[in-house]
């Protein structure tokens, strides 16, 4: 019988060490969300996706792997959830963007996927009906449901 993958979820992306995981997983609202990080350890990351994003307006609106030693494995993926504001929006946003976003990092040959959300969730004050309480369960069975 196969054994499940460890799974440790972290607060602070300081907290992870590029040993730990041979891709790193953004899941982003906006490209400047993404950008914007303030963590410890993201600002290299960040600078490796300027150049792209300088010559290519399009450029973090899609799943995009980007090569650069800032990250473990070398494999930066983004991937755009779009809003979460709109009255229709839920946690399957979350999930559909972590899934694309370990299915990229797969097919690139990764197998211990880091996945890192770049803003804050909104809150059932900020949306109607808004119920994000949950997102790091969805996100987990996301990827588990990629691999």
């Amino acid at each position: 019988m196969p054994s499940l993958p460890q799974i440790r979820v972290h607060a602070n992306f300081g907290d992870l060490s590029p040993s730990s995981h041979d891709a790193l997983v953004v899941v982003y609202s906006e490209f400047a969300d993404f950008c914007s990080l303030q963590s410890a350890g993201i600002s290299q990351a960040i600078e490796a996706v300027q150049p792209f994003a300088k010559v290519d307006k399009e450029f973090g609106k899609a799943v995009v792997l980007v090569p650069t030693a800032a990250v473990g494995g070398g494999r930066l993926i983004l991937s755009p959830m779009g809003s979460l504001a709109d009255d229709t929006d839920d946690v399957r946003k979350i999930a559909d963007a972590v899934k694309a976003g370990v299915l990229r990092a797969a097919e690139a040959g990764a197998r211990r996927p880091a996945i890192c959300v770049a803003q804050g969730l909104p809150s059932a004050d900020e949306v109607a009906d808004a119920d994000y309480s949950r997102w790091v369960e969805v996100a987990l069975l996301a990827a588990l449901d990629a691999s």
